[in-house]
Protein backbone atom coordinates (compact mmCIF):
# COMPACT_ATOMS: atom_id res chain seq x y z
CA UNK A 1 0.00 0.00 0.00
CA UNK A 2 1.25 3.25 -1.16
CA UNK A 3 2.12 5.94 1.84
CA UNK A 4 1.04 8.57 -0.68
CA UNK A 5 -0.41 9.25 -4.38
CA UNK A 6 -0.60 12.00 -6.77
CA UNK A 7 -3.28 12.63 -8.61
CA UNK A 8 -3.03 14.97 -11.61
CA UNK A 9 -5.76 17.24 -12.24
CA UNK A 10 -6.58 18.30 -15.60
CA UNK A 11 -9.77 20.33 -16.20
CA UNK A 12 -10.82 18.73 -19.52
CA UNK A 13 -10.90 15.60 -18.12
CA UNK A 14 -13.87 16.54 -16.37
CA UNK A 15 -16.01 17.50 -19.34
CA UNK A 16 -16.85 14.33 -20.57
CA UNK A 17 -20.39 13.44 -18.99
CA UNK A 18 -20.72 10.03 -19.69
CA UNK A 19 -20.31 6.33 -18.59
CA UNK A 20 -17.37 4.67 -18.19
CA UNK A 21 -18.72 2.35 -21.43
CA UNK A 22 -18.29 5.16 -23.55
CA UNK A 23 -15.43 7.11 -22.09
CA UNK A 24 -13.01 3.84 -21.46
CA UNK A 25 -13.31 2.79 -25.06
CA UNK A 26 -10.31 3.20 -26.52
CA UNK A 27 -8.58 1.58 -23.19
CA UNK A 28 -10.89 -1.45 -22.87
CA UNK A 29 -8.22 -4.13 -24.50
CA UNK A 30 -5.74 -2.95 -21.81
CA UNK A 31 -8.26 -3.52 -18.42
CA UNK A 32 -8.42 -6.77 -17.16
CA UNK A 33 -11.32 -8.37 -15.72
CA UNK A 34 -10.57 -7.20 -11.94
CA UNK A 35 -10.17 -3.19 -13.71
CA UNK A 36 -13.92 -3.96 -15.25
CA UNK A 37 -15.39 -5.22 -12.06
CA UNK A 38 -14.00 -1.70 -10.70
CA UNK A 39 -15.13 0.29 -13.19
CA UNK A 40 -19.07 -1.33 -12.68
CA UNK A 41 -19.96 1.73 -10.31
CA UNK A 42 -19.22 3.61 -12.64
CA UNK A 43 -21.47 2.19 -15.68
CA UNK A 44 -24.98 2.97 -17.13
CA UNK A 45 -24.94 -0.77 -18.23
CA UNK A 46 -23.07 -3.17 -17.03
CA UNK A 47 -24.11 -5.46 -20.15
CA UNK A 48 -22.42 -2.69 -22.60
CA UNK A 49 -19.74 -2.67 -20.44
CA UNK A 50 -19.16 -6.10 -20.41
CA UNK A 51 -20.03 -6.53 -24.24
CA UNK A 52 -17.50 -3.44 -24.91
CA UNK A 53 -14.40 -5.57 -22.81
CA UNK A 54 -15.27 -9.08 -24.26
CA UNK A 55 -15.38 -7.90 -27.85
CA UNK A 56 -11.26 -6.92 -27.18
CA UNK A 57 -10.85 -10.44 -26.04
CA UNK A 58 -12.91 -11.89 -29.73
CA UNK A 59 -9.63 -11.01 -31.54
CA UNK A 60 -6.41 -10.88 -28.42
CA UNK A 61 -4.17 -11.73 -31.12
CA UNK A 62 -4.75 -8.14 -32.77
CA UNK A 63 -6.28 -5.95 -29.68
CA UNK A 64 -3.01 -7.27 -27.70
CA UNK A 65 -0.41 -7.29 -30.84
CA UNK A 66 1.60 -4.00 -29.24
CA UNK A 67 1.98 -5.99 -26.38
CA UNK A 68 3.10 -8.77 -27.18
CA UNK A 69 5.03 -7.83 -29.70
CA UNK A 70 6.65 -5.45 -26.57
CA UNK A 71 7.69 -8.78 -25.09
CA UNK A 72 8.77 -10.88 -27.90
CA UNK A 73 10.10 -8.56 -30.79
CA UNK A 74 10.17 -5.27 -29.11
CA UNK A 75 12.81 -4.15 -31.88
CA UNK A 76 10.17 -4.57 -34.59
CA UNK A 77 8.42 -1.42 -32.90
CA UNK A 78 9.18 1.61 -33.01
CA UNK A 79 9.35 2.67 -28.96
CA UNK A 80 6.46 5.02 -28.60
CA UNK A 81 4.34 2.01 -29.60
CA UNK A 82 6.18 -0.10 -27.28
CA UNK A 83 4.46 -1.20 -24.24
CA UNK A 84 7.26 -1.91 -22.00
CA UNK A 85 8.68 1.91 -22.43
CA UNK A 86 6.93 2.90 -19.61
CA UNK A 87 8.81 1.21 -16.95
CA UNK A 88 11.87 0.84 -19.07
CA UNK A 89 12.36 4.60 -19.19
CA UNK A 90 10.38 6.42 -16.31
CA UNK A 91 12.67 8.46 -14.50
CA UNK A 92 13.29 7.62 -10.34
CA UNK A 93 9.87 10.11 -10.32
CA UNK A 94 7.76 8.45 -12.20
CA UNK A 95 8.09 10.41 -15.80
CA UNK A 96 8.68 9.72 -19.01
CA UNK A 97 10.70 11.62 -21.62
CA UNK A 98 8.87 13.43 -24.44
CA UNK A 99 8.69 10.65 -27.35
CA UNK A 100 10.47 13.34 -29.60
CA UNK A 101 13.36 15.19 -29.45
CA UNK A 102 11.88 18.05 -31.79
CA UNK A 103 8.72 19.11 -33.58
CA UNK A 104 8.59 21.29 -36.48
CA UNK A 105 6.36 23.89 -37.11
CA UNK A 106 3.83 22.18 -39.25
CA UNK A 107 3.58 19.45 -36.59
CA UNK A 108 3.14 22.03 -33.74
CA UNK A 109 0.69 23.63 -35.69
CA UNK A 110 -1.39 19.94 -36.35
CA UNK A 111 -0.95 19.44 -32.44
CA UNK A 112 -2.14 22.48 -31.52
CA UNK A 113 -5.41 21.92 -33.93
CA UNK A 114 -5.88 18.31 -32.82
CA UNK A 115 -6.22 19.82 -29.38
CA UNK A 116 -8.17 22.23 -29.76
CA UNK A 117 -10.83 20.41 -31.67
CA UNK A 118 -10.54 18.04 -29.30
CA UNK A 119 -10.97 20.29 -25.76
CA UNK A 120 -11.75 23.60 -26.68
CA UNK A 121 -15.63 22.79 -26.86
CA UNK A 122 -15.63 21.49 -23.49
CA UNK A 123 -13.82 24.82 -22.01
CA UNK A 124 -15.64 27.12 -24.10
CA UNK A 125 -18.64 25.95 -21.61
CA UNK A 126 -16.78 24.54 -18.67
CA UNK A 127 -18.79 22.20 -16.69
CA UNK A 128 -17.58 19.72 -14.40
CA UNK A 129 -19.29 16.08 -15.54
CA UNK A 130 -21.21 14.04 -13.26
CA UNK A 131 -19.21 10.53 -14.23
CA UNK A 132 -15.91 12.09 -13.80
CA UNK A 133 -16.44 14.24 -10.24
CA UNK A 134 -17.79 10.93 -8.60
CA UNK A 135 -14.81 8.81 -9.84
CA UNK A 136 -12.58 11.53 -8.45
CA UNK A 137 -14.40 11.72 -5.42
CA UNK A 138 -14.79 7.95 -4.49
CA UNK A 139 -10.91 7.66 -4.99
CA UNK A 140 -9.90 10.32 -2.71
CA UNK A 141 -11.98 8.92 -0.23
CA UNK A 142 -11.05 5.41 -1.38
CA UNK A 143 -7.40 6.31 -0.62
CA UNK A 144 -8.49 8.90 3.08
CA UNK A 145 -10.31 5.08 4.44
CA UNK A 146 -7.07 3.15 3.44
CA UNK A 147 -4.94 5.67 5.36
CA UNK A 148 -3.62 7.04 2.34
CA UNK A 149 -2.29 10.43 1.96
CA UNK A 150 -3.38 12.33 -1.59
CA UNK A 151 -1.65 15.28 -3.39
CA UNK A 152 -3.17 16.79 -6.03
CA UNK A 153 -0.91 18.40 -9.10
CA UNK A 154 -2.48 20.73 -11.22
CA UNK A 155 -1.17 20.35 -14.66
CA UNK A 156 0.23 23.52 -16.24
CA UNK A 157 -1.84 24.93 -19.34
CA UNK A 158 -0.28 26.83 -22.03
CA UNK A 159 -1.32 30.64 -23.04
CA UNK A 160 -2.80 28.85 -26.01
CA UNK A 161 -4.76 26.14 -24.13
CA UNK A 162 -6.00 28.95 -21.50
CA UNK A 163 -7.26 31.10 -24.68
CA UNK A 164 -9.78 28.46 -25.31
CA UNK A 165 -11.84 29.12 -21.92
CA UNK A 166 -14.31 31.71 -21.55
CA UNK A 167 -14.01 34.21 -19.06
CA UNK A 168 -16.74 32.12 -17.36
CA UNK A 169 -15.67 28.95 -18.19
CA UNK A 170 -12.21 29.82 -16.61
CA UNK A 171 -13.59 31.00 -13.50
CA UNK A 172 -15.81 27.75 -13.38
CA UNK A 173 -12.38 25.69 -13.71
CA UNK A 174 -10.45 27.77 -11.31
CA UNK A 175 -13.30 27.40 -8.38
CA UNK A 176 -13.44 23.38 -9.49
CA UNK A 177 -9.21 23.15 -9.01
CA UNK A 178 -9.93 24.80 -5.84
CA UNK A 179 -12.62 22.86 -4.80
CA UNK A 180 -10.64 19.70 -5.42
CA UNK A 181 -7.79 20.62 -3.24
CA UNK A 182 -10.55 20.84 -0.81
CA UNK A 183 -12.22 17.18 -1.23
Amino acid sequence: KPRCVMFEYMAPAFVPDAPVEELMQPWMPKLSHADLRRLEAYSEDRSRLAAAWAGTRFNPWHTMRFTLMSHWQPGWLPWQLRQDFMWKMQDSFGWLPYPYESISSAKREQGTERMQKDFAGGLQDFHAGTWPERAFRDLLAECKAAGIRTAIYVMPESPVFRSWYSPASAARSAAHKIGRAHV
